[in-house]
């Protein structure tokens, strides 16, 4: 992708901020792309986190980022669960991709 916006782009004509917007996607694609892969490697997994907390700070952080005002409910039996602290990254990516592309 970011090498047909490179050559669209060569040509210097009326979309360049398109071509510009595409390369900055490219990055935060290859970017979200290196961090799940580090969210797959394996980590501690011997602690409990509660995915509830998690998820209101996440969306609090959200909130801010986007001026935003969400409504969250938790539905769990159980919210820990065995993980580190690489799921908040992971919630925050899944909340973030909801905002941007969800509509």
């Amino acid at each position: 992708i970011g090498g047909h916006a490179d050559l669209l782009n060569g040509d210097g004509g009326p979309h360049r901020s398109s071509m510009i917007a595409i390369r900055r996607a490219v990055r935060r694609i290859k970017s979200t792309v290196e961090e799940v892969g580090t969210l797959t490697k394996s980590g501690d997994w011997s602690k409990r986190l509660d995915v509830a907390t998690i998820a209101r700070e996440e969306i609090d952080r959200i909130e801010r980022e986007y001026d935003l005002d969400v409504s969250f409910i938790v539905r769990i039996e159980d919210p820990e669960i065995a993980a580190d602290e690489r799921l908040s990254t992971a919630v925050h990516e899944l909340l973030e991709n909801a905002v941007v592309h969800g509509g």
